[in-house]
């Protein structure tokens, strides 16, 4: 199996900025469709005028238990949205050491990557 290809080094803040945004507009979307879920069971109990009704089965008429998939949509968007910034760094991680782009273990005295030429970064005892 080849090894997995790096991103650019100079991509890597851009790649993670584009998954947390990812991740917090799948969070938005959890917790607004959860709250649709839940307010709209809520709301037609309060009409019917039975306030235990949103928290009853009823599978007959079609609708499916809302009240606790959009509590538990809400849970998950929360949980996205707070969690959002450390899947990113999850997902697109930085090479621990070498070059980020050819993974060689040492740079050249001017911080340059004798085997592929990319400039930038330091040797780990410098660091």
């Amino acid at each position: 199996m080849p090894p997995r290809a790096a991103i650019a080094p100079e991509r890597i803040n851009a790649m993670r900025a584009l998954c947390t945004l990812a991740a917090r507009a799948a969070a938005v979307w959890c917790v607004a469709f959860g709250a649709y879920l839940f307010l709209k069971k809520i709301l037609f109990a309060v009409g019917v005028g039975d306030p235990s009704h949103a928290f009853r089965v009823f599978m007959e008429d079609g609708d499916m238990q809302s009240t606790y998939r959009g509590l538990a949509m809400i849970a998950v968007g929360v949980a996205l949205a707070v969690l959002s910034r450390r899947i990113a760094l999850w997902v697109v991680p930085v090479p621990a050491t070498g070059c980020p782009r050819c993974g060689y273990p040492t740079p050249d005295a001017e911080g340059r990557c004798p085997e592929c030429g990319l400039p930038g970064f330091v040797r780990d005892s410098d660091a």
